[in-house]
């Protein structure tokens, strides 16, 4: 069998799989909605408070021929709130246009264009997005940036997990040793997040001693 017969096959048997309405909720849209639980991550450095983006999208993908499609992102962002403040107001547009020409009256902080099959692609393989920044100003642009990245970054790291979950079903357990699987496992984690990083933040000396401590908390106070 040529390598192109293989490849349809596999790719036709993945997406009768994922018709299952069921078994795509509990595989990528569920742990998205969880999002709303690490909302924290999504304020900027320096912001005392969460901060409200007004953002734009325009979703191509609509169609029902998938059962994940543009909306899962628009759920996503609808969604995520930090202490009862809303991360994003999100204002639905006809047109990329239309987005645009809203982010250049400033009347929207930024935009996203949902592509064509974008809930299939996100499932089978790689998706993409446009993103469009207001840059009113060097501070807004930055602080938008920022908070688009990392959301982003957030729904990529969970869809990417559930991807491999479901991935490793496919492997039959009973014919391939524990080991081989948890080696496979672990490529293909490293392959969506080659480096896990963890960052602690260390007090200077000068906070560390008990009259700095009662210093600091009466300025804070």
């Amino acid at each position: 069998m040529r390598a192109s017969a293989i490849k349809a096959f596999i790719v036709k048997d993945f997406k009768e799989t994922f018709r299952d309405k069921v078994a795509v909720f509990w595989m990528i849209a569920w742990p998205l909605i969880w999002l709303v639980l690490t909302a924290y991550i999504f304020i900027p450095p320096g912001a005392d408070r969460p901060m409200t983006m007004k953002i734009g999208l325009v979703n191509y993908d609509v169609s029902s021929g998938f059962p994940v499609n543009g909306s899962i992102l628009i759920r996503a962002l609808e969604g995520a709130e930090y202490k009862g403040v809303k991360l994003f107001n999100v204002k639905i547009y006809e047109d990329k246009a239309l987005l645009i020409g809203d982010i250049r009256r400033g009347r929207i902080d930024a935009g996203i264009i949902i592509p064509e099959n974008f809930g299939e692609n996100l499932t089978l393989g790689q998706t993409t997005l446009e993103v469009y920044l207001g840059a009113r100003s060097i501070q807004s642009t930055q602080i938008n940036r920022y908070m688009l990245e990392r959301f982003i970054e957030e729904f990529s790291r969970v869809a990417s997990e559930e991807k491999i979950a479901w991935a490793m079903k496919f492997i039959p357990g009973e014919y391939v040793p524990l080991e081989v699987l948890e080696v496979v496992e672990g490529f293909l984690r490293g392959l969506a997040k080659p480096i896990n990083t963890t960052f602690t933040e260390v007090l200077p000396e000068a906070l560390i001693s008990r009259e700095a401590w009662i210093g600091w908390y009466t300025i804070g106070a």
